[in-house]
């Protein structure tokens, strides 16, 4: 198989695993369209090219870190039976990492933003 095939075929397998995280898992949505509207909101106000890649990159993270939360939890439910205690303690820490990223991305937006925001509302 040449590699424009494999990559196209590596893009399809991505497409169905944002479909399925899209599908099941609520925090996905909610992180995805906060994610839009923080680089919507971004693009409007104006804000530097700098600040916008900070934002997608941050948002990119959280959408990433959910991704990988809900992969965990996947694999943890296979082995939920064997392993109960363990398999909380791991989905505790996984669910924290998508917390402390989505905490950073807000201060992120808050920190571009919001004085973008302040000034525009007391102009």
């Amino acid at each position: 198989m040449n590699s424009a095939k494999r990559f196209l075929k590596s893009v399809s397998f991505a497409g169905r695993g944002i479909a399925k995280a899209w599908r099941d898992e609520p925090n996905f949505r909610w992180e995805i369209t906060a994610a839009l509207v923080a680089i919507l909101a971004a693009l409007l106000l104006k804000v530097s090219y700098v600040g916008v890649a900070v934002i997608i990159m941050t948002c990119s993270f959280v959408i990433a870190l959910e991704l990988i939360n809900t992969m965990i939890e996947m694999i943890s439910d296979v082995l939920k039976p064997r392993l109960d205690e363990y398999v909380k303690h791991i989905k505790d820490l996984t669910a924290a990492a998508v917390a402390v990223a989505a905490l950073g991305s807000i201060g992120v937006a808050i920190f571009l933003l919001l004085p973008l925001i302040i000034n525009l509302l007391w102009q």
